[in-house]
Order: structure tokens, then sequence, then C-alpha cells
């Protein structure tokens, strides 16, 4: 965000203050958890909409990697293997390991109990190109929405 913070690593799950260096540096957690105010928003969003009971999975877009995070534990596990084989199947990204620092997919699934899948679109480095948007385009056009099927069963 314009405050140097990678707004992914500000959620309260494994949160570390300060983690990655100084304000922006590349994956710069922020001064303390939630501490800023998008991270607040997404957060109210997220309980608001858990509580009337719409939300019911949530796929987080990333722009740099062609890779999938799709790996649960727990409640979620099931659900979340779904939507991860469902995102594998149609768009070929692999399976990431590496760990995550206060992020938002961890958050959803084991503050909030939300399924989640994180998806890394794009092969080169941010900003990606726009000659790259018509290959992720088409790898995820209909991605979302054949996921929101897996919860109208």
């Amino acid at each position: 965000n314009a405050r140097g913070v990678d707004l992914n690593k500000n959620f309260n799950y494994n949160y570390i203050a300060k983690y990655g260096g100084k304000r922006g540096s590349e994956g710069y957690t922020g001064e303390s958890v939630n501490s800023e105010p998008e991270t607040k928003a997404i957060v109210a969003f997220l309980d608001k909409m858990k509580s009337s009971g719409t939300l019911k999975g949530l796929i987080n877009y990333h722009a740099t990697g062609s890779i999938l995070f799709g790996d649960a534990k727990g409640s979620v596990k099931p659900v979340v293997t779904k939507m991860y084989e469902l995102a594998k199947k149609i768009t070929g990204y692999e399976h990431s390991k590496k760990k995550n620092i206060g992020n938002l997919r961890e958050y959803a699934m084991y503050k909030k109990n939300i399924p989640c899948i994180t998806l890394e679109i794009g092969k080169n480095a941010c900003p990606l190109s726009a000659g790259e948007f018509y290959s992720i385009w088409k790898k995820n056009k209909v991605l979302v929405l054949k996921e929101a099927k897996l919860f109208t069963k």
C-alpha cells in the first residue's frame, strides 16, 4: 500500500511485526497486526459476509508465480482440497509450499473458518505486462464460477 506494507502479510495469522525489513521492502508486515486501513476493511467485510451466511469460500488472487496455494488442515481441509483440485485442473498451476506469514488465506481459513485458496497468476515480476493478460484470462475466466458451484450442492 502507500505506507509500504505488504497487505497480504498484515493479517492475524502467524504475524511477525516488521517482518521483511522496513517500509516498502518486499514482504514487510507493518508495525502491528491489522495496522492498515485496507486490512481492517477486509477483516470487517469478511466478518459481515460470514455472519450473514453468504460467504462460503474465498479465492485470493495475486500476481506473480503461476502457482497455487491450496494446502489446509482442520475443518476446512475437505472443501479447500476440492477448491484446490478444481483450480489446478482449470489453470494448470502447480502447488506451492512456501511458508506464509500473516497472510489472508491462512487468516480466513484458521481464524474465520472460511475455505480459501490463493492463485499467483502471472509468470513475471509485478507489475505484469499487458502481454500476459490473454493467457491469464484464458486460464482463469471460468474459475470463480466453477469454484462457486462447489458450494451450491
